[in-house]
């Protein structure tokens, strides 16, 4: 009589764990507690970048600093770059052109902190700080002008990304 009690239950058991593998749901479903667990994404209206790729409609921002100094970016992203000064304007090209794709720096040459915003995409270079961003629109959208915001001020600058 216990043999048959264990198989029954041991039937049940399988049963309901293929019944929930099978509709998806989680053991909150059925009351059970479960650990929270923290969530990583990103409200649509300010998307921010975090180091990862950010993918949302039509634009997209990927965050590739590389591990090596600052002279060594400089001088790898030269031609590719966008200094912001004490007055948060970008120089020495406010206006850039580039091919979709591109990986630009984003260079903070002033003692405060910077909010960067490129479209909706916001991120923030601390004092002397540095970011290398990969920039990149879905073919149909090209050209695609992006606007450059720095702190408060808007449209300090643009890069617009072609084909």
């Amino acid at each position: 009589m216990k043999k048959y009690l264990v198989l029954v239950i041991a039937l049940i058991l399988v049963a309901i764990i293929a019944v929930l593998v099978k509709t998806g749901n989680k053991s909150s479903d059925l009351g059970l507690s479960e650990s929270p667990t923290p969530s990583t994404s990103t409200s649509p209206k300010s998307p921010r970048i975090t180091g990862a790729k950010i993918v949302e409609g039509i634009f997209s921002v990927t965050n590739i600093t590389p591990k090596l100094s600052y002279s060594d970016t400089l001088s790898n992203y030269r031609g590719k770059l966008m200094q912001f000064d004490e007055t948060c304007h970008p120089s020495p090209y406010p206006n850039l052109v580039f091919k979709n794709g591109v990986s630009i720096m984003f260079d903070n040459r002033s003692t405060s902190t910077r909010t960067i915003k490129l479209d909706e995409y916001k991120f923030t270079l601390k004092p002397y700080g540095w970011s290398v961003l990969t920039l990149k629109s879905a073919a149909s959208t090209l050209p695609h002008k992006v606007m450059i915001d720095c702190d408060s001020g808007q449209n300090y600058g643009s890069i617009l990304l072609e084909k």
